[in-house]
């Protein structure tokens, strides 16, 4: 125990001595460079399995960036995409470690190269989360600065289009090196998250548009953590908190989660991953589900240790497996994750950002058919950092989309079935409209929340925009300046042409009698289909179809030993999806 206090004081007092400081060659010292320097040797990692799937597509991104920002900042973490003016383009946001943040106004697809707007405050700026948190129709922004040298996290309000340059709120307590939107208490408006290097995660709770100053929530076991990410583990319409752990000691998890009871976080995680032998240096986190399941899974990728694998966790039905799903290694630092269907397959791509200075790239590891390949499919010819993001930053590849859910009279949150999405259109519950004082999105994860809970089997129609043609943003640490790279899609047509031939799903015989379900439908082309029945309380009663299936008719018959009553047949098809009611007379 006396070695890794040591080793633990050391870190700090070298911090200390060196946050604002430069090395030998004149170049700048970051709090990240401080932390890598004390990284711990080289070491075989055998955990977890190395899955390698059999085939995919080429990703579709150009390899040189069709725009580069101008230089800005001292060190730049953190870059984001959101529409902050509120015409549909959204705009590149960067955050940068000592100094101000900077927005770049996108207009009609082109962002300005020099910053539209700079904050008036100075921090240790690191991750950015954008979110309506004060339920008034645009995009608010939330700063995350870690505290360990006094920075504290941070609110700027989007004011007709544009954000104040001067933060509306700061936090009375922690900074926050990730911090994440999350209706927690599933009120319909947002908390905020917050995990640090050196203070225990928490939330600040939201009032009707005003954070509370000091935390309502804080975990009261580990204190040492890098990411975080909001995720409904089990699917009960509850957000648990997932925290990445920073292994600065042996005994801190590379990943845990801290169980939503119905609006009350525990403040002991409950759920930890299994501790390899050795120590993780900083889990950034991104989740998505990986394999088109339902169940959300999460990406741990390692920022500040070099050679050490980045890490799938899987989803098994409402529990993460303790032992990576997947692991896969590159070079440098992986400091940046981020989720997003770039190819148009179906399946969500991993897009990370890999922080060395002689050798990182931005890396995408494809996935192919819920498995990602374990070596890069794509990389980028241009210097590496720290942020990453995806969105449509021309909007050339737009979708409209409905999701049909049904209620059960408890459940408040949903996840829409593509993410991330583009924007929000309009959520009815009963063909009623929300209002949109009643809700709360997360428009990267992919969820909404409402502040009423829908009554027990009650339509709920999520009406959105998501993007076929995903372009990636990167931030290079060193060079301090903002990467778009494009997305050259030309599979659009073959996306669209997947999926349902229009009117072909039919029920056979409605009502059904003595539980013979016969239906027809007819695909386009080769096509990932899944099909589910849901009772009048929106349980799930089962899964009736689930595979990829070629073109052509297809016919389902099966006698199902279920009760009298309504239910719903819910039809998957590439990316479209329909609801048929039906009655069973036994």
């Amino acid at each position: 125990m006396e070695l890794k206090i040591n080793h633990f004081v050391i870190g700090i007092i070298i911090s200390l001595c060196f946050s604002f400081s430069e090395n030998s060659d004149g170049k700048k010292i970051t709090m990240r460079d401080l932390l890598v320097r004390s990284k711990k040797p080289e070491v075989n990692f055998n955990i977890g399995h190395h899955f390698e799937p059999k085939s995919g597509r080429e990703i579709p991104l150009e390899n040189f960036p069709f725009w580069i920002s101008d230089p800005v900042g001292y060190a730049v973490w953190g870059a984001h995409l959101a529409d902050i003016t509120g015409d549909g383009y959204p705009e590149v946001i960067l955050i940068s470690e000592q100094s101000p943040n900077y927005l770049f106004i996108n207009h009609n697809g082109i962002p300005s190269t020099s910053p539209d707007w700079i904050s008036n405050d100075m921090d240790f700026n690191v991750f950015a989360t954008f979110g309506d948190y004060d339920n008034d129709g645009d995009l608010d922004m939330a700063v995350g600065a870690y505290a360990f040298l006094g920075g504290r996290a941070s609110l700027y309000r989007n004011d007709n289009g544009m954000l104040t340059q001067n933060p509306v709120w700061n936090a009375g307590y922690t900074g926050g090196t990730w911090c994440g939107w999350g209706d927690v208490d599933n009120d319909g408006d947002l908390d905020l998250a917050i995990t640090d290097f050196y203070q225990f995660p928490a939330v600040f709770m939201n009032d009707n548009g005003v954070l509370e100053t000091y935390p309502s929530w804080t975990g009261w076991d580990y204190s040492m953590d890098f990411g975080g990410a909001w995720i409904d583990v089990d699917n009960d319409g509850d957000l648990d908190l997932a925290v990445g752990g920073y292994g600065w000691q042996q005994n801190v998890p590379i990943l845990r989660i801290y169980k939503n009871d119905n609006g009350v976080l525990e403040n002991i995680a409950s759920w930890q991953s299994y501790q390899p032998p050795w120590a993780p240096l900083g889990a950034t986190l991104a989740a998505g589900d990986i394999d088109n399941d339902s169940w959300i899974d999460i990406a741990a990728v390692h920022s500040l240790i070099y050679n050490a694998p980045d890490l799938i966790y899987k989803n098994y039905e409402g529990t993460l497996g303790m032992v990576p799903y997947q692991e896969f290694y590159n070079s440098g630092c992986t400091c940046g994750a981020v989720w997003g269907d770039i190819d148009g397959d179906g399946f969500l791509d991993l897009a990370v950002n890999n922080n060395n200075e002689d050798i990182g790239q931005i890396y995408v590891f494809q996935n192919a058919g819920g498995l990602l390949y374990i070596s890069p499919t794509w990389n980028s010819t241009t210097p590496s950092g720290l942020g990453i993001d995806l969105g449509d930053i021309d909007q050339d590849g737009l979708v409209y989309r409905e999701d049909t859910l049904i209620g059960n009279g408890v459940k408040k949150l949903f996840y829409t079935t593509k993410m991330p999405f583009h924007k929000l259109q309009e959520i009815t519950v009963s063909e009623i409209p929300v209002p949109i004082s009643d809700y709360c999105y997360d428009f990267k994860a992919g969820w909404i929340s409402l502040k009423n809970t829908p009554p027990s089997g009650a339509e709920i129609v999520i009406k959105y925009t998501y993007s076929l043609d995903l372009d990636l943003l990167a931030s290079g640490d060193n060079t301090c300046q903002g990467y778009l790279f494009r997305n050259i899609s030309t599979g659009i047509k073959e996306i669209a042409n997947r999926g349902l031939i229009k009117g072909s799903f039919k029920i056979c015989s409605n009502p059904v009698h003595q539980g013979n379900l016969q239906f027809v439908y007819s695909l386009k082309a080769r096509s990932f289909v899944q099909c589910d029945l849901y009772d009048c309380m929106g349980r799930n009663i089962g899964t009736l179809i689930k595979s990829i299936q070629p073109s052509g008719v297809y016919r389902f018959n099966k006698t199902l030993n279920i009760p009298s009553g309504s239910y719903f047949v819910v039809l998957k098809a590439g990316d479209e999806i329909v609801t048929q009611k039906i009655i069973v007379i036994q």
